[in-house]
């Protein structure tokens, strides 16, 4: 198992290299977003540290638009192809970018701009949706990633809460580079069973984790809660990657270097 860290700025890039961390997850959106001077720092840092960009999170922002219907209906519109147009468009630019700095896969999490409107029928986001997806696990294909579905505990949107609810909408997208994540705070959060691992299978292809206040783990504090459900993960047969995805505090710095001791014994998890 390769196992990263989420940072959100190229300062931070070197800190997680330094501290024997395997790659680097930043947000697809700041990659998006970023004028050609701030993405040509991103590739400078990411050069100079030694890791790849790996993996991103934080796909859309929440003000993105994913849906079109009828509030009257609740059905959808033909304003949904204007949707079609702005995804693939917003996609290509940040796979063009992100490719250049290492991306493998991108992380499809965007809880806000996922969550189904209370006038829109479901089923008609979820077809949307998973159209939206298939048009971001084209894009991807063409620079040699895939992308992951984030299931996102209840707190945090009304649309694919568990790994369980993941799968189902993965098996509703026309795409072989569209997956699954599990992060094992959100599964905490919804109590789900760990039995949902092995039932995903080869669609799950990427992992985050953080302890149950959402900070970064440590091995004294965390491990016994944590270790068990990494042990799940690998005897689910994974060996992908695992990324920390948490409040990195006090500060970047101390918390990577905290959490090495349950890094390392994440890595000695072996199958039974």
């Amino acid at each position: 198992m390769r196992i990263g860290v989420c940072v959100t700025s190229p300062n931070e890039y070197r800190l997680v290299a330094e501290n024997g961390y395997d790659y680097i997850e930043t947000r697809f959106m700041s990659i998006v977003g970023a004028s050609d001077e701030e993405f040509e720092a991103m590739k400078k840092a990411q050069a100079a540290c030694g890791l790849k960009i790996e993996a991103c999170m934080c796909y859309f922002p929440g003000t993105m638009k994913l849906y079109a219907y009828d509030p009257e209906t609740g059905e959808a519109t033909e304003d949904f192809a204007e949707v079609e147009k702005n995804v693939r468009e917003y996609s290509e630019r940040g796979f063009a970018r992100a490719a250049q700095l290492g991306l493998k896969v991108a992380v499809i999490g965007s809880g806000g701009a996922r969550n189904i409107p209370a006038d829109m029928k479901r089923t008609v986001a979820e077809a949307q949706f998973a159209r939206v997806l298939e048009i971001c696990g084209e894009v991807a294909a063409k620079y040699g990633a895939i992308v992951v579905i984030e299931p996102l505990n209840r707190g945090e949107t009304n649309f694919i809460n568990t790994l369980e609810d993941g799968l189902k909408v993965c098996g509703m997208v026309k795409s072989d580079h569209v997956f699954v994540l599990n992060d094992f705070y959100h599964s905490m959060k919804e109590n789900e069973s760990t039995e949902w691992l092995a039932k995903a299978g080869s669609r799950l292809r990427h992992a985050h984790i953080a302890n149950e206040e959402r900070t970064c783990p440590t091995l004294e504090k965390d491990g016994e809660r944590l270790l068990p459900l990494v042990k799940a993960l690998v005897d689910a047969g994974y060996d992908g990657r695992l990324s920390y995805e948490c409040a990195l505090l006090p500060d970047v710095e101390t918390a990577i270097k905290n959490a090495r001791s349950i890094t390392d014994a994440f890595r000695a998890l072996k199958a039974d």
